[in-house]
């Protein structure tokens, strides 16, 4: 296969990648058909890219056939941040940061080996035999922004959705046959190498899990399963106490209560590498907002520890401050055993109730 045949390929696997990823996008939040005229815009934009680059441009009947695929793919491989405002990326920048992501060289598009080609809104990556496309829209991610809002049960999850202006994301275009689990060891470090103050939350459209983004997402981010991301409780959800009334939300809540016994126990015995978590109400006397507390005392059935979260609308707490609260009060928990979380029911059963 000569370069320009080779450029061709990775163009069919662009454009068949912007479609999935809008057809991921739409099938996310229930959107229009509509919601698909920004995708086939930027498809066009990485074909002309590529024209540039290699001379000639795909048969429309071969177009055809791989959009038509691409709507039988699997679930895009993929992860999206969600910004607070659009940001600048070129050429130049995004190769800087794929070094510094991948440790990789990189040369011309026309001399083959690993290279970066395009510019915002799309990019084409080639490394080592992957080929990605890296997503930098300056419009927003769901078409229907307070429609998507009004189906996140998490306050910040909600505020992320309403409040981002545009996105970024690095998506899996062809991977010859290798895991999809290595795949998102190569998208995890170049997001957390895109990710910067701006970003509000992080997304996977092929379990359509998101997590409020913090910098302490960079490690995990960079390590063996990027996704293990949306297990983390250090920024879990801050929910209103009416999501409570919610039948799957009492369940888990009971469970955790019944299950406590078992959380008392694993903290007494604790190592120094564990962290500890309980989700109890606060509230300034108008507002009540359900939070996390990074556990460092159970005394007298008083839990003594550190606030988890920045509370969205109570007055005069922050994160980080030092609290207490009644272990009666307690309606959810969560500890780390190795690479694994303990408890998280109600997390649980939010991501089950996100699943239907």
């Amino acid at each position: 296969m000569n370069r320009r045949e080779t450029l061709l390929r990775y163009a069919g696997c662009a454009v068949a990648g912007i479609l999935v990823a809008g057809g991921a996008r739409a099938a996310l939040m229930g959107e229009p058909a509509q919601a698909w005229a920004p995708w086939l815009a930027a498809a066009a934009v990485v074909l002309a890219v590529v024209w540039a680059v290699s001379g000639a441009v795909l048969d429309k009947r071969e177009q055809r056939r791989i959009a038509a695929e691409a709507r039988d793919e699997e679930p895009l491989v993929s992860l999206v941040l969600l910004l607070r405002q659009p940001r600048y990326l070129d050429e130049g920048l995004l190769c800087q940061m794929v070094r510094a992501a991948w440790d990789i060289r990189l040369s011309d598009a026309e001399d083959g080996g690993n290279f970066v080609v395009g510019e915002s809104p799309s990019f084409i990556v080639m490394a080592e035999g992957r080929t990605f496309l890296v997503n930098n829209s300056d419009a927003p991610y769901f078409t229907d922004g307070p429609l998507a809002a009004s189906q996140v049960k998490d306050l910040r999850l909600r505020k992320a959705v309403n409040g981002h202006r545009a996105w970024m994301s690095v998506d899996l275009m062809c991977n010859d046959e290798a895991p999809v689990e290595e795949a998102y060891r190569w998208i995890g470090k170049l997001i957390a190498e895109l990710a910067a103050d701006d970003c509000l939350a992080i997304l996977s459209p092929q379990t359509g899990w998101l997590h409020v983004y913090n910098r302490e997402l960079r490690r995990t981010l960079c390590g063996g399963d990027p996704l293990a991301v949306f297990s983390q409780a250090t920024t879990a959800a801050v929910l209103h106490c009416r999501e409570e009334d919610d039948p799957r939300m009492r369940l888990a809540v009971d469970e955790a209560k019944r299950c406590w016994p078992e959380f008392v126990e694993a903290f007494e015995n604790r190592g120094e590498d564990q962290h500890f978590s309980v989700r109890v109400p606060f509230s300034d006397g108008v507002h009540t907002e359900l939070m996390w507390m990074t556990v460092t005392a159970i005394e007298n059935s008083i839990i003594y520890g550190r606030l988890g979260n920045e509370p969205l609308s109570i007055r005069g707490m922050r994160q980080g401050a030092i609290v207490r609260a009644p272990v009666q009060n307690v309606s959810d928990w969560a500890y780390t055993q190795g690479e694994h979380i303990r408890g998280n029911f109600t997390v649980q059963a939010m991501r089950r109730a996100g699943d239907h």
